[in-house]
């Protein structure tokens, strides 16, 4: 609380409080707004509509295990070939929309994605950084973007990360910052987990933000 003296014969007591415009949110790309996961397995030729292969999704189970012969290595290698509008034309999830826009009115808003992994993976990296911006231009064009493969470097105790990455998630936290664990994408897609549920805990993380 702080007491300023206005005059001589009067004080006038004023409480800080924080601000929407305070409070930064930061928004991850794939998983929670563009559907990589699809895109990945557009590439390597795998039916997410299958049904086994959908529950092993919800099961983190990860694309190169899906089909018989294929690689981590190979699958990354598709994506290069296709090149930056790879990312460019990942599909935008329906939901995307609305969680930018209930977003907006808690506090500042900014994406904040890894362009990827510059030692195992570097031909993807350029393309991805590239592709990712050319997505946002094109889907959301009024929200800056914020590359960094270290997010936890952008914590602080004002800040909260949305993100469907365990790891970044706990390292974001650790190092200071608020966090929401974004759900797999098909548990959403599905109604396993409903919107309006995550919209909520995640107004209750911000509100006790301020």
């Amino acid at each position: 609380m702080n007491i300023k003296i206005q005059g001589p014969d009067w004080i006038s007591v004023a409480e800080k409080v924080a601000k929407k415009k305070d409070i930064q949110i930061r928004i991850d790309l794939d998983g929670c707004l563009c559907d990589w996961l699809k895109g990945c397995c557009d590439v390597c030729k795998i039916d997410v509509e299958d049904k086994k292969i959908r529950e092993k999704l919800k099961n983190n189970v990860k694309v190169q295990d899906l089909s018989d012969g294929l690689t981590e290595e190979a699958m990354w290698d598709r994506i290069v070939e296709v090149g930056c509008s790879w990312w460019e034309n990942l599909e935008k999830f329906p939901w995307a929309d609305e969680l930018v826009n209930k977003m907006k009115k808690l506090g500042e808003v900014a994406f904040l994605t890894s362009p990827g992994n510059l030692e195992k993976w570097p031909k993807s990296v350029p393309d991805a950084a590239k592709g990712k911006m050319l997505w946002t231009l094109k889907h959301f064009s009024d929200i800056p973007m914020i590359i960094c493969h270290r997010k936890d470097l952008c914590a602080s105790p004002n800040t909260l990360l949305i993100d469907d990455d365990e790891k970044k998630v706990k390292a974001f936290s650790k190092a200071g910052g608020k966090t929401f664990f974004w759900p797999q994408q098909y548990k959403i897609k599905d109604k396993d987990v409903e919107l309006s549920e995550l919209f909520n805990r995640i107004e209750e993380i911000v509100d006790g933000m301020k």
